[in-house]
């Protein structure tokens, strides 16, 4: 459990870091040496949290696909 803890804190401050650019979940888990079902997760823990991010269709920023991709919001959601 430690290491999917230890991913989703990566995950956070890569997403972060990488704003305003936002990457598809196989991109992330690419660039963070992770599998796709292990960011996955740490992204639907990060996304259950949400004060922070959403899931929004835009392009990926690595691999330049159109889809649903975990960004950061814009603000504080009500």
């Amino acid at each position: 459990m430690a290491r999917r803890d230890d991913l989703t804190r990566r995950l956070l401050a890569f997403i972060r870091k990488a704003a305003p650019y936002a990457y598809c979940d196989a991109c992330l888990a690419l660039r963070l040496g992770a599998s796709l079902a292990d960011t996955s997760a740490g992204l639907a823990t990060l996304l259950a949290e949400g004060k922070e991010f959403e899931r929004r269709r835009r392009a990926c920023y690595g691999c330049g696909r159109t889809l649903a991709l975990a960004a950061l919001t814009d603000g504080p959601r009500p």
